[in-house]
């Protein structure tokens, strides 16, 4: 039905544009509820409007402790409730996604840098394999190989077969005023050799890994059995320029020592006051033994399936 004015009449459009309807703020909205009611960072979404370099690296951390975690614990509990209905005693685990804080990792090292292996500082930069024991020019010579001197007057001494290295680089003896002849030079005092490593037979209950640096010993069966990180711990020097921090110096045997501190950790798990490791870093507990006079520290955590694993142990000061 058509109408009729008086008036001249002005034509304007309302609202014609997504900007102007503020769809773009209703879109943003909607996105920020979703990402806010799963928890999840932004930066995993590529949504990076205040994001930098600090923000992206810890939203691996959030999203692995604080959505994924979670969620894989709901599973894991539903799941375990079910299997005991069938297998009791049986546990679920998983993997935790939640990376290790390598920078505080390396704030503890640095503090206290003595309580750590070779492999365990390589391990922290990413560098897989043991530490070379020595280097390349340490084992071309060896102090220890005899020598004789070379001519009826004396001069230069050299390699003698015998020793354990390859032959020593040549000494050249000091001469006196002229006339005065010259004297081999009288061979320096012994440089005290390396400790020797203890390495335990294997028999029923022991069992032996990786002899060397990485030497781990297993003593027990089953829920009973406590692993050792025994080249960490006994075949070591713990604090440089301290020889008695190497128990290989201190007289006792490695087989005595772990001995006791599986008997005192076994103890401990039993009373309860050992930490069970189960899913993500666990602080192990710091306890001790004395042999023969000699206190020892010990780290150890337990396990949920009973066994105990101890990381390091080394003379206290």
């Amino acid at each position: 039905r058509p109408f009729f004015t008086s008036g001249a009449l002005d034509i304007h459009e309302l609202g014609g544009s997504f900007q102007t309807q503020h769809l773009v703020d209703l879109r943003r909205f909607s996105r920020d509820a979703v990402v806010q009611a799963y928890g999840l960072p932004p930066e995993k979404l590529g949504i990076l409007a205040a994001s930098n370099r600090a923000t992206i690296e810890a939203s691996d951390l959030i999203f692995a402790k604080d959505v994924l975690l979670p969620r894989l614990e709901l599973m894991r509990a539903a799941l375990q409730r079910d299997l005991e209905a069938d297998w009791p005693g049986v546990a679920i685990g998983y993997d935790s996604p939640v990376a290790a804080d390598r920078a505080f990792q390396l704030q503890v090292m640095t503090a206290a840098p003595d309580l750590f292996s070779p492999e365990e500082w390589r391990a922290l930069a990413g560098i897989e394999g043991p530490a070379p024991e020595v280097l390349e020019a340490e084992k071309a010579f060896n102090p220890d190989q005899p020598r004789k001197p070379l001519g009826p007057g004396g001069g230069q001494w050299v390699s003698e077969p015998g020793g354990r290295g390859d032959a020593a680089p040549t000494q050249v003896a000091a001469r006196g005023p002229r006339g005065s002849g010259s004297q081999p030079p009288r061979p320096s005092s012994p440089t005290p050799s390396r400790p020797v490593d203890q390495v335990p037979q294997e028999r029923p209950g022991v069992r032996v890994e990786e002899p060397g640096p990485n030497m781990v010993v297993t003593r027990g069966e089953g829920k009973d059995a406590v692993r050792f990180n025994s080249g960490h711990g006994f075949n070591r020097q713990h604090r440089p320029d301290d020889p008695k921090s190497d128990l290989r110096n201190s007289g006792l045997r490695l087989d005595d020592v772990e001995n006791a501190i599986a008997a005192d950790a076994r103890r401990r798990v039993a009373a309860g006051e050992a930490p069970v490791a189960r899913f993500g870093p666990t602080k192990p507990l710091e306890a001790e033994v004395e042999i023969n006079g000699i206190k020892i520290a010990y780290r150890m955590v337990a396990l949920p399936d009973g066994q105990i694993r101890v990381s390091t142990y080394f003379p206290k000061r």
